[in-house]
């Protein structure tokens, strides 16, 4: 497989503007922590509301042919795939 460069710069912050304004490509890299006494259902609604939060913000700053890829990570022990 061939690797080509990419002139990319990459942001780490807060501010969903200064993240997504005007990329093209965006790669999401969450964690996303369960509390002790949350159940499923509860910690399922809170990567909801961010994911959509995060949805709102790309398609609001980002360009429209903007390729996005996911990525949650979390504890071990929240996860339904086997280890």
């Amino acid at each position: 497989m061939a690797c080509g460069t990419v002139d990319a710069e990459v942001v780490m912050t807060w501010d969903v503007r200064a993240a997504f304004q005007g990329v093209d490509l965006v790669i999401m890299m969450a964690k996303v922590d369960r509390k002790a006494d949350d159940d499923r259902q509860e910690y399922l609604k809170n990567v909801l509301t961010i994911s959509r939060q995060h949805a709102a913000a790309i398609d609001k700053f980002a360009n429209k042919t903007v390729k996005v890829y996911g990525l949650l990570m979390g504890r071990s022990g929240t996860s339904s795939v086997p280890s």
